[in-house]
């Protein structure tokens, strides 16, 4: 996975938690909206697992957890 697609989604989570420390923390926690509670940093390495990342950011920014 280039390590561009990784920057974006991690500066989009910054965006949301509102600073690095807080979307660094949120990258490695289990998320309960993402396929067996896994975290967001496990489904990085494809451009669906991006996606799927990116996708749950919105709906965190909605208020929509899970």
């Amino acid at each position: 996975m280039p390590s561009g697609l990784r920057d974006q989604v991690f500066r989009r989570a910054v965006e949301v938690f509102g600073s690095e420390d807080a979307a660094a923390k949120w990258m490695d926690e289990d998320a309960i909206g993402l396929p067996d509670r896994k975290p967001p940093s496990a489904f990085l390495g494809s451009p669906e697992g991006v996606e799927m990342v990116e996708a749950y950011l919105g709906r965190i920014e909605h208020g929509v957890y899970t």
